[in-house]
C-alpha cells in the first residue's frame, strides 16, 4: 500500500512507519492464512469452521497465531488511518467475524472503522446489534448474526429513535467499543441539529434576501451525519428531539462509567499520546487504540469527555452504594440489579443530576 504524494510530505516519517507496518502485518497474516488452507486442502472459505467451536485448530497454538497476526493486521491499517487502509480495515473485520476461537476483536475494529468512515446509522445499530449476541461472544462462536445484520443494512431493524429508547431495557453489560461508538454518534447528532438550530435563528433574514431553494439547500448541507440527512430533520424544530438526545448521551456516558471505571480517562489520556495507550503490559488490543482518531478529529467531543468524567464518576460511586445496600438479599441481587441499574442511570441522565 501506497500513500500519496501530499499524504506522504505532511509527516514521512510516520507514513514510511505506519505503511511498513501495514505491509508486514499483511504478509505475516496471508502466510499463516495461506499455511492453513494447504495443510487441510480448503479454500479461503472454509478457514473460518476450522478454527471455531468444534473445528480441528480451536484453542490451537496455530489458531491463536492466526487470529493475533490477523488482530496486528486490523490494527496497523486503522493506525495508518487513509481512505483506503480504512476501508481494508473494514473489509478484514468484517471477514473475521466469521471466525470463532475469539472473543470480541473484530468488532473492536468494525466500530472503529465504521466511525473514522462517518457511518453514523449503520455504526450505531451493529453497536446495539451486537451487545445483544454477548452470550455467543463468550462463548467464542462467529459473530456471523451482526455481520449478516450489517451485510443487510439493519433492514430487519426498528428505526434508530425506537431502537434508542427501547435500550434502557437492554442488555446490562455494554463493551468499550460500543459504549464509546454509541456516545460519539449521540454527540454528532447532537451538534447537527444545534447547528440546525442555530441556522433557525437567522433563517428569515436569508429568506429575505434569497429564494426558498436556496435557504433549503443551505439547510439541507449543514447537517454532517446520516441520521440528520436520512431522517430529514434539517426540515424541522429539534429542540425537543435535542434535549431528549442529551438524556441518552449522558446515560450512556455513566453506563460506561458504572462498567468500565477507567474506560474514559483511559480513552482521554491515549487521545493525548497520539494513539499510544496509556497503560503497560499485555497483549490485548484495547478499543482506544482504534477508536481514538474518531474521537480526536470531534471539534468538542475531547472537552465534553473531559467535562463529564468528574461528574459522571461521582455519581457512579455513590449509585454503587445505593445499589448494593437496596439489594442486600445474595441471592436476589442477580435478579434485580439489572433493572434496578438502569434506573438508577437513567434517572439520573433525565434529571440532569450529571
Amino acid at each position: 500500500m501506497t500513500g500519496s504524494p501530499d499524504h506522504e510530505s505532511q509527516d514521512s516519517t510516520r507514513h514510511s512507519t505506519e505503511c511498513r507496518e501495514v505491509r508486514e502485518t499483511r504478509r505475516k497474516y496471508h502466510r499463516l492464512h495461506y499455511c492453513i488452507e494447504k495443510k487441510f486442502g480448503v479454500d479461503k472459505e472454509i478457514v473460518p469452521a476450522l478454527l471455531g467451536p468444534g473445528g480441528p485448530l480451536l484453542g490451537t497454538l496455530e489458531a491463536k497465531g492466526y487470529i493475533s497476526a490477523s488482530d496486528e493486521y486490523a490494527l496497523a491499517l486503522l493506525k495508518a488511518g487513509s481512505a483506503a487502509a480504512i476501508q481494508l480495515a473494514y473489509d478484514h473485520a468484517l471477514w473475521m467475524h466469521l471466525v470463532g476461537g475469539r472473543f470480541h476483536y473484530p468488532g473492536i475494529y468494525l466500530s472503529a472503522a465504521l466511525l473514522l468512515q462517518g457511518e453514523d446509522k449503520l455504526c450505531f445499530k451493529y453497536a446495539l446489534v451486537r451487545e445483544k449476541d454477548a452470550a455467543q461472544r463468550l462463548a467464542h462462536y462467529p459473530n456471523i448474526a451482526s455481520r449478516d445484520a450489517l451485510l443487510s443494512g439493519f433492514a430487519d431493524q426498528p428505526d434508530i429513535l425506537e431502537q434508542l429508547r427501547d435500550s434502557v431495557h437492554g442488555e446490562k453489560y455494554i463493551s468499550k467499543e460500543s459504549g464509546y461508538a454509541i456516545t460519539l454518534i449521540l454527540y454528532w447528532w447532537i451538534q447537527d441539529l444545534r447547528n440546525l438550530q442555530k441556522f433557525r435563528e437567522v433563517e428569515g433574514w436569508f429568506t429575505d434576501r434569497m429564494n426558498s431553494d436556496t435557504v433549503y439547500l443551505i439547510t439541507k448541507a449543514i447537517p454532517d451525519t446520516g441520521f440528520v440527512l436520512k431522517e430529514r430533520l434539517y426540515a424541522e424544530d429539534n429542540a425537543q428531539l435535542i434535549e431528549e438526545l442529551n438524556v441518552w448521551i449522558r446515560f450512556y456516558f455513566l453506563r460506561v462509567t458504572y462498567q468500565h471505571p477507567a474506560g474514559w480517562q483511559t480513552l482521554v489520556e491515549t487521545i493525548e499520546n497520539g494513539g499510544i495507550p496509556s497503560w503497560q503490559g499485555g497483549q490485548d488490543v484495547r478499543p482506544e487504540q482504534c477508536c481514538w482518531r474518531a474521537w480526536r478529529d470531534t471539534p468538542g467531543a475531547v472537552e465534553f469527555v473531559n467535562e463529564m468524567i468528574p461528574k459522571a464518576k461521582k455519581w457512579v460511586e455513590g449509585t454503587r452504594y445505593s445499589v448494593a445496600r437496596a439489594l442486600d438479599n445474595s441471592v436476589a441481587r442477580g435478579i434485580l440489579e439489572e433493572q434496578t441499574l438502569f434506573n438508577f442511570l437513567f434517572y439520573a441522565a433525565n434529571i440532569r443530576l450529571i
